[in-house]
């Protein structure tokens, strides 16, 4: 979904509309809660998952439509129509049966700090109702997703980098450094062996300045490093991270890349500089 502004025009109607957030839930790339706790403190780079109903009041009918609005103007359309037969017939309404709204949008580039999520819903003559109350949450910083999380001994995890680049520039990396403007994608493709356990890897981070943990996608199948490195069972080695430069600053920023080990333990590399312009 597309980050955007508030729509123009838009009359707020003074009457709340009808509807609740049933599920608010929080997730990383690889759809791992990472709110267990429930107390809504959520690392950086992660998605807020929303899911309830709505419907226009006076008289009761489904919205035109449903967004997602946070405390910093961001806009995001939700999935509206799914059907709710006990919500029509708790309000003996048989027309809001398609009440039902469902959205996952991700949190990337939302600075740290105490943060709210609202819902409203947009009628048929450039208005809108807000549901009552806020869906608070906290964005802290990405490094707690290590939390606990030890650094394993040696050379024990073998890692390489096959590809550093810059998805929407075309930027490839000149002596360690990959220049690249503010807002363009850095992207990684290497694999991963824990040669202790003889095994792949459990999971993937690029961190930045030592600050910014990105999960990526790890798994991927790599038969050729299983056959160079004779290890058939760690076939699943490979990995890939990509993340936006849209919240770093212009000037220089070491990038590294963390790779878990089956124990849950961790080997790092560096890979090299990003300069971000």
């Amino acid at each position: 979904m597309d980050r955007l502004a508030f729509p123009d025009g838009l009359v707020r109607r003074a009457e709340p509309g009808r509807g609740n957030v049933d599920e608010v839930r929080f997730y990383d790339t690889l759809l791992r809660d990472v709110d267990r706790d429930g107390k809504r403190r959520i690392p950086a780079g992660c998605s807020i998952f929303v899911r309830g109903w709505a419907f226009n009041p006076l008289p009761a009918r489904p919205a035109e439509g449903v967004l997602g609005v946070l405390d910093d103007g961001t806009t995001f359309a939700i999935a509206y129509g799914r059907s709710r037969p006990d919500i029509a017939l708790t309000f003996g309404v048989p027309e809001v049966d398609p009440c039902g709204f469902q959205a996952m949008y991700p949190l990337a580039g939302l600075g740290r700090g105490r943060h709210v999520l609202k819902i409203v819903t947009l009628d048929e003559a450039h208005g809108y109702y807000e549901l009552p109350g806020l869906e608070p949450f906290e964005i802290v910083p990405s490094r707690e997703l290590f939390h606990g999380v030890e650094r394993c001994a040696g050379e024990r995890m073998k890692i390489s980098i096959d590809a550093f680049t810059a998805l929407r520039s075309g930027a490839i990396p000149i002596g360690g450094a990959l220049f690249v403007e503010r807002g363009d994608v850095v992207y990684l493709r290497g694999w991963a062996i824990d040669l202790e356990a003889r095994a792949a890897l459990h999971g993937a981070y690029a961190i930045v300045d030592d600050d910014e943990y990105v999960l990526g996608v790890h798994g991927l199948p790599r038969e050729d490093v299983a056959r160079t490195m004779r290890l058939p069972d760690a076939v699943r080695c490979g990995f890939t991270l990509r993340f936006s430069t849209r919240g770093l600053r212009p000037g220089p920023h070491a990038l590294r890349v963390a790779a878990l080990a089956p124990d849950e333990t961790y080997g790092i590399v560096d890979v090299g500089t990003l300069e971000v312009a």
